[in-house]
């Protein structure tokens, strides 16, 4: 989801002539409960990784995001569940302050935007008799942000809801198209490796 996320924000940016050459980073809620948890309730917290968008290369990009999520992840395996809570708030205190205030977008948010990926069912839904097809999710901007990706799973899928700001994301459905390229891309190149590897 992240080197997807990537390749899209890259193939964007680019196209303005505005990708910045230091990589873009992105806040991600993760779970911290064991897989074989029974405990109630949330244990979430957040962690930044770098987008890689410096890498022209996908297949490199995403050894790079790879790399940058597994380190912060294990860094917030380490944390209790009070301090992995209260690493979260310090890193949304100041952007929650300020817009509480209004003085939203006077401090700049911890990271270049928010990636959330939502594990969905795995069976099919029906509404009233009606069989789901997709299921796109939405979310919030904060000041600073002008785009939010959220991915929820659902079956064998996954469906990305794209949040922007129509000021600084104008054409927010030519990311959409972006994001099906830059999966295409990926898969590609898997494919080419792997072709590679066997010859």
């Amino acid at each position: 989801v992240l080197a997807i996320s990537a390749g899209a924000l890259r193939t964007y940016l680019d196209s303005k002539n505005q990708l910045p050459k230091m990589p873009l980073t992105t806040m991600c809620p993760v779970s911290l409960r064991p897989k074989d948890a029974v405990q109630e309730g949330n244990s979430i917290s957040m962690i930044i990784t770098t987008l890689a968008t410096d890498v022209s290369d996908p297949l490199e990009r995403l050894e790079v995001i790879k790399r940058s999520s597994k380190s912060a992840k294990e860094k917030a395996n380490h944390f209790s569940r009070e301090a992995a809570t209260n690493y979260s708030l310090l890193l949304n205190g100041a952007v929650l302050a300020t817009n509480a205030v209004g003085l939203g977008g006077t401090v700049p948010p911890p990271a270049n935007l928010v990636i959330s990926n939502v594990p969905g069912p795995r069976e099919r839904l029906y509404v009233n008799g009606a069989k789901l097809i997709a299921n796109y999710p939405m979310s919030v901007l904060v000041h600073g942000q002008a785009l939010n990706i959220t991915v929820t799973s659902y079956m064998d899928s996954i469906d990305f809801g794209l949040m922007a700001d129509r000021e600084a994301v104008p054409d927010v459905e030519a990311m959409a198209q972006m994001v099906r390229d830059a999966a295409d891309e990926l898969e590609a190149a898997f494919e080419a490796k792997m072709e590679f590897q066997a010859f």
